[in-house]
Protein backbone atom coordinates (compact mmCIF):
# COMPACT_ATOMS: atom_id res chain seq x y z
CA UNK A 1 0.00 0.00 0.00
CA UNK A 2 1.29 3.45 -0.87
CA UNK A 3 1.24 6.39 1.54
CA UNK A 4 -0.47 9.55 0.46
CA UNK A 5 1.55 12.74 -0.05
CA UNK A 6 2.02 14.94 3.00
CA UNK A 7 0.92 18.55 2.56
CA UNK A 8 3.12 21.44 3.67
CA UNK A 9 0.58 22.31 6.38
CA UNK A 10 0.61 18.72 7.71
CA UNK A 11 4.40 18.63 7.68
CA UNK A 12 4.56 21.95 9.55
CA UNK A 13 2.14 20.62 12.18
CA UNK A 14 4.17 17.43 12.74
CA UNK A 15 7.47 19.33 12.93
CA UNK A 16 5.97 21.88 15.31
CA UNK A 17 4.75 19.11 17.63
CA UNK A 18 8.18 17.42 17.58
CA UNK A 19 9.89 20.75 18.42
CA UNK A 20 7.45 21.25 21.30
CA UNK A 21 8.19 17.77 22.67
CA UNK A 22 11.94 18.46 22.50
CA UNK A 23 11.62 21.84 24.22
CA UNK A 24 9.31 20.44 26.90
CA UNK A 25 11.91 17.83 27.82
CA UNK A 26 9.65 14.93 26.92
CA UNK A 27 12.42 12.81 25.41
CA UNK A 28 11.75 9.31 26.65
CA UNK A 29 14.36 8.92 29.40
CA UNK A 30 12.83 5.57 30.30
CA UNK A 31 11.19 3.67 27.49
CA UNK A 32 9.00 1.41 29.58
CA UNK A 33 10.29 -1.93 28.33
CA UNK A 34 10.48 -0.93 24.67
CA UNK A 35 14.28 -1.04 24.63
CA UNK A 36 15.75 -3.91 22.67
CA UNK A 37 15.52 -5.26 19.13
CA UNK A 38 12.11 -5.62 17.50
CA UNK A 39 11.41 -7.52 14.26
CA UNK A 40 8.36 -5.82 12.70
CA UNK A 41 6.04 -6.64 9.82
CA UNK A 42 3.69 -3.85 8.71
CA UNK A 43 0.22 -4.57 7.34
CA UNK A 44 1.62 -3.69 3.88
CA UNK A 45 4.07 -6.60 4.23
CA UNK A 46 7.14 -4.38 4.68
CA UNK A 47 9.56 -5.73 7.29
CA UNK A 48 11.77 -3.63 9.52
CA UNK A 49 13.98 -4.15 12.52
CA UNK A 50 13.93 -1.46 15.22
CA UNK A 51 16.83 -1.14 17.64
CA UNK A 52 15.57 0.91 20.61
CA UNK A 53 18.02 2.14 23.24
CA UNK A 54 17.22 2.75 26.90
CA UNK A 55 17.22 6.50 26.13
CA UNK A 56 14.61 6.12 23.38
CA UNK A 57 16.95 6.51 20.40
CA UNK A 58 15.74 4.33 17.51
CA UNK A 59 17.73 2.90 14.60
CA UNK A 60 15.66 1.12 11.98
CA UNK A 61 16.75 -1.34 9.30
CA UNK A 62 14.69 -2.36 6.32
CA UNK A 63 12.93 -0.86 3.33
CA UNK A 64 11.76 2.38 4.95
CA UNK A 65 11.08 5.73 3.31
CA UNK A 66 13.14 7.81 5.74
CA UNK A 67 16.60 8.02 7.26
CA UNK A 68 15.95 5.20 9.72
CA UNK A 69 17.09 7.16 12.78
CA UNK A 70 14.54 8.47 15.25
CA UNK A 71 13.64 9.31 18.81
CA UNK A 72 10.83 8.17 21.09
CA UNK A 73 9.04 10.87 23.10
CA UNK A 74 6.51 10.51 25.91
CA UNK A 75 3.10 11.18 24.42
CA UNK A 76 0.02 9.50 25.99
CA UNK A 77 -2.19 10.02 22.94
CA UNK A 78 -4.97 7.64 21.95
CA UNK A 79 -3.83 5.10 24.54
CA UNK A 80 -0.23 5.09 23.29
CA UNK A 81 2.54 6.06 25.71
CA UNK A 82 5.12 7.15 23.12
CA UNK A 83 5.43 8.85 19.76
CA UNK A 84 8.31 8.07 17.37
CA UNK A 85 9.65 10.74 15.02
CA UNK A 86 12.46 10.55 12.47
CA UNK A 87 12.48 6.95 11.28
CA UNK A 88 10.15 7.58 8.33
CA UNK A 89 10.06 10.48 5.88
CA UNK A 90 9.10 13.96 7.06
CA UNK A 91 5.50 14.31 8.15
CA UNK A 92 5.18 10.67 9.20
CA UNK A 93 5.31 9.36 12.75
CA UNK A 94 4.28 6.36 14.80
CA UNK A 95 2.46 6.01 18.09
CA UNK A 96 4.01 3.22 20.16
CA UNK A 97 3.21 1.14 23.24
CA UNK A 98 3.97 -2.19 24.81
CA UNK A 99 0.99 -4.55 24.79
CA UNK A 100 -0.02 -6.59 27.83
CA UNK A 101 1.47 -9.70 26.20
CA UNK A 102 4.83 -7.95 25.60
CA UNK A 103 4.49 -7.04 21.92
CA UNK A 104 5.45 -3.68 20.42
CA UNK A 105 2.31 -2.06 19.00
CA UNK A 106 2.64 0.76 16.47
CA UNK A 107 0.16 3.01 14.70
CA UNK A 108 1.64 4.66 11.61
CA UNK A 109 0.46 8.22 10.91
CA UNK A 110 0.88 10.63 8.00
CA UNK A 111 0.49 14.33 8.77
Amino acid sequence: EKSRKVSIAELAQVLSHERWLRSAGRVAAAVGGLDGVWDLTYSSGIRAIYHISTTGAVRAEGKLDGVGLGQLYRNRSSGFEFVLYGVHSSGKFELARLSLDGRLELEHWVG
